[in-house]
């Protein structure tokens, strides 16, 4: 995978684009009852033990590991870095990929297809686990409405 360092919002139809949240990214690892968090670099984390319990509860696969954000979001919604980094505060998960459900492997399928099922085996609504969306092609247009939301505090509804 190729990583471009583009200076300037920009539009394009064959991308993607996602709001990033400030935290720490997490593979959500569940197998039968349980979730563990692992860094990109294979720590485990620790101390989010609540947060874990309910992934397991909410998110509908027997296994599954799930690619997002750990972070936690202010009063307005917003997710602050220092806030999870402070702990004692309630994070919560925001899942952008799927790369493994009931033991397929899914990171050879198309990235949308990955996030429609994750879209599938996440809760509709849920204060612990978050859908990622996205907006296709249109980056100029998701960085305009990420920074209005960075302003105004971005709520509970952007990722559900």
């Amino acid at each position: 995978m190729t990583l471009i360092r583009q200076p300037t919002p920009f539009d394009d139809p064959e991308w993607i684009f996602e709001i990033k949240h400030d935290g720490f990214r997490a593979f959500a690892v569940i197998e039968r009852g349980h979730c563990r968090f692992i860094s990109r670099k294979k720590f485990k984390l620790y101390g989010l033990r609540d947060l874990a319990a309910a992934l397991a509860r909410e998110v509908s696969a027997e296994t599954a590991i799930l690619d997002g954000e750990l972070a936690v979001p202010d009063h307005l919604g917003r997710t602050v870095f220092a806030a999870m980094m402070k702990g004692g505060h309630e994070a919560r998960y925001f899942g952008f990929d799927l790369v493994s459900l009931n033991g397929e492997d899914l990171r050879q399928l198309p990235l949308l297809t990955r996030k429609q099922r994750l879209r599938r085996i996440l809760p509709t609504r849920s204060p612990h686990v978050l859908y990622v969306n996205h907006a296709r092609g249109s980056g100029t247009d998701l960085y305009r409405f990420a920074y209005q939301l960075d302003q105004e505090g971005i709520g509970h509804g952007l990722s559900e």
